[in-house]
């Protein structure tokens, strides 16, 4: 059996891991936006296996560095362009 491709892993990220990540670590669309090449660059540059639970490793670590500096009031958070899909109710 082989893997998910880059489109496949996009996709289950963007409909349910950011999602559930964002809540886990209290973030939501409205605080915080990972846009789509960011995720694009996650996939490509620091996931290797078939599956996605690296990837979900990855965008946890992404989320508790967003939250930290949400909750500090960090004048440097990182902000990410909006894309059509964010604010939809899928």
């Amino acid at each position: 059996m082989t893997g998910y491709t880059s489109s496949e892993k996009f996709q289950i990220a963007r409909r349910h891991i950011v999602p559930a990540v964002l809540e886990e670590y209290g973030l939501s669309n409205a605080t915080v936006c990972i846009d789509d090449s960011a995720l694009n660059a996650l996939i490509t540059n620091y996931t290797r296996e078939a599956g996605v639970r690296g990837l979900k490793h990855e965008l946890a670590a992404v989320a508790r560095a967003l939250s930290e500096k949400v909750l500090t009031g960090s004048k440097d958070a990182l902000y990410g362009k909006r894309t059509a899909h964010q604010g939809d109710s899928r």
